[in-house]
């Protein structure tokens, strides 16, 4: 897509003209106003995050550099605010990071129009997806009656992933953007012949926590979750994986009077090079990562 059509895209999206961007140093700070003014929209600026939180109403979208508002996270993700992380231009494995702390998109310094158009359009997209899912959620809710699950950790019912992951999948397609899959599998405890519900509850919180609000994630069969990562190249799912292995390691389960530690197995599949998604593709993949997880011993993330 030619810059002048990137642009415009754009400025047709759901992202509103304010956009507030956090950066300490001045000069960079107006660098990135002129920049974002010059493509439509209104910029806002702030030192830190003690004048961003006085500022961050209204905005759509925030380009924050990294730890400066780090405490905004967690409101930017409550409000639905799309984040844009802001690294140096030495910063190693920029798009790992951003994918670790939540962040929509990223964007490194000095600012540029050209990737300050292309991490807007993220930008666009993560918040469009969040408004989509809610309404698709909301429809079908008032159809059938199906919802969130009872207990509200956040992962989909199974017919709304059935709904949005082949939308999601043809909208990679036609547009190139980078997609994962994960399949998340529970490890065996010893002597448990079949998966504890208690056990699989307790870890859904986890595995909500460790993936973005746009990330698609529904329990998948017996002990096992599905999780769709949009905007999300190898590294950057790897990254997922990994964290999603860390936080399920963090739950404890009671078995005859012991305490043993949960670990999980995950296996990630993206496109091949070359090869346009495909979710039959994805899922035989991330299935055979998730054997060659388990066959190293679990408790790690495999990439296929």
């Amino acid at each position: 897509m030619a810059s002048d059509d990137f642009s415009q895209t754009v400025s047709q999206s759901s992202v509103s003209q304010s956009v507030l961007i956090v950066d300490p140093a001045r000069t960079s700070r107006d660098k990135g106003m002129a920049v974002i003014a010059a493509l439509g929209f209104k910029p806002r600026g702030a030192s830190d995050s003690f004048e961003a939180h006085a500022l961050v109403d209204g905005a759509s979208v925030v380009i924050a550099v990294h730890p400066t508002a780090q405490d905004m996270y967690p409101r930017l993700k409550s409000t639905g605010v799309p984040l844009i992380a802001s690294f140096s231009g030495k910063q190693p494995r920029a798009a790992a990071l951003a994918a670790h702390i939540g962040a929509d998109a990223f964007i490194l310094r000095p600012y540029k129009r050209e990737f300050m158009t292309q991490a807007l359009f993220a930008a666009a997209n993560a918040r469009l997806l969040r408004e989509r899912a809610l309404r698709a959620e909301m429809a079908l809710g008032d159809v059938s009656g199906v919802s969130r699950n009872a207990d509200k950790l956040g992962l989909l019912h199974i017919d709304l992933f059935k709904t949005l992951l082949p939308l999601e999948i043809r909208r990679a397609r036609r547009h190139g953007y980078p997609i994962a899959i994960c399949v998340v599998s529970i490890d065996p405890l010893p002597n448990l012949q079949h998966m504890s519900q208690d056990l699989v509850i307790a870890c859904e919180p986890l595995l909500r926590g460790a993936v973005r609000d746009v990330d698609l994630a529904v329990r998948y069969g017996d002990g096992r979750f599905l999780v769709f990562l949009p905007h999300t190249d190898a590294r950057g799912a790897e990254a997922v994986g990994k964290r999603i292995v860390d936080q399920i390691r963090s739950v404890r389960f009671k078995q005859a009077g012991v305490t043993l530690m949960v670990t999980a197995s995950v296996g990630i599949a993206t496109p091949r090079n070359g090869k346009a998604p495909s979710f039959a593709r994805l899922i035989r993949d991330a299935h055979a990562a998730v054997k060659a997880a388990q066959l190293k011993g679990g408790d790690r993330a495999v990439v296929r």
